[in-house]
C-alpha cells in the first residue's frame, strides 16, 4: 500500500483555474507509483482526476481547469500503484475568483450645459477579491474627495463606496465610484473623455475600461 502524500496546497487561483502542489510520500520511488488521484469536489459534484505525468518528482503539481467562478472547492490527493491506492490526504479548501465586471449605464457621448449643476456618473465594479474602481480624465486619475484640501463643490472628484458583502468570503465584492462634475456648476474646461477602470489584480493586470465623453455647450 503506497504511503499517503503530503497535504496539498493551492496557488495561482483564478476565476476558472488553480494550481495544486503536494509533497510525495517517502516511498514514492520504492512503491512504483502509477498515478496520483486528485479528488475535487464542490457542493454539486465530486470528480476524481488521474495524474500520470510528473509523478516521479518530489513535489508534483497539477493545473486544475474549467472551474466555476466564485465557487468553494475541496481538494485531496491519494497515491496509487498497480496493487493498491493509499488513503486520501486531508482536504484543503479554496474559493475561486469572481469577475471583474464593470457596470456603467452612461456610455458614449454626454452633452451638458455649461454651469449645469449636480452632474454625477456612477460606475460599479464587481469581483472577488474586492475590485479597484477609479475614474480618469484623458488618462489622468481624478482626485478622491477625501484628498481635496479645499471645499469640493468647485472640483471634479470621485467618491468610492463598498457594498454587497459576500457571505462566502466575508468581504465586499462591489465597489461604486461616483464621478462628481463640479456640483456648483460644470465649466467648459471640464469637457473630455472620462474613463472608468475596474481592476481585479488577482485575475489580470489589465483593467476593464468604459468611457464617457463629456461635451459642454
Amino acid at each position: 500500500l503506497p504511503d499517503v502524500p503530503g497535504k496539498p496546497s493551492i496557488s495561482n487561483i483564478k476565476s476558472q483555474s488553480a494550481v495544486i502542489t503536494w509533497e510525495a510520500a517517502d516511498d514514492y520511488l520504492e512503491s512504483r507509483l502509477e498515478r496520483y488521484v486528485v479528488r475535487v469536489s464542490n457542493e454539486n459534484y465530486t470528480m476524481k482526476i488521474n495524474v500520470t505525468s510528473g509523478i516521479e518528482v518530489k513535489n508534483p503539481t497539477y493545473h486544475l481547469r474549467n472551474l466555476t467562478e466564485h465557487t468553494s472547492y475541496k481538494v485531496s490527493i491519494a497515491a496509487e500503484n498497480v496493487i493498491a491506492i493509499s488513503s486520501f490526504t486531508a482536504e484543503v479548501t479554496f474559493l475561486t475568483f469572481y469577475g471583474p465586471y464593470l457596470i456603467l449605464k452612461e456610455q458614449g457621448l454626454k452633452i451638458v450645459e455649461v454651469n449645469e449643476k449636480n452632474i454625477t456618473i456612477p460606475c460599479t465594479g464587481r469581483s472577488y477579491p474586492t475590485p479597484s474602481v477609479i475614474w480618469k480624465k484623458d488618462g489622468e486619475k481624478i482626485h478622491l474627495r477625501e484628498n481635496l484640501t479645499e471645499a469640493s463643490n468647485n472640483f471634479v472628484y470621485q467618491i468610492s463606496t463598498l457594498s454587497r458583502l459576500d457571505n462566502k468570503s466575508n468581504v465586499s465584492i462591489e465597489v461604486t465610484s461616483t464621478l462628481f462634475l463640479r456640483t456648483n456648476g460644470i465649466k467648459y474646461e471640464d469637457h473630455g473623455n472620462y474613463t472608468c477602470e475596474v481592476l481585479n489584480v488577482n485575475e489580470s493586470s489589465i483593467p476593464l475600461r468604459e468611457t464617457v465623453e463629456i461635451q459642454c455647450k
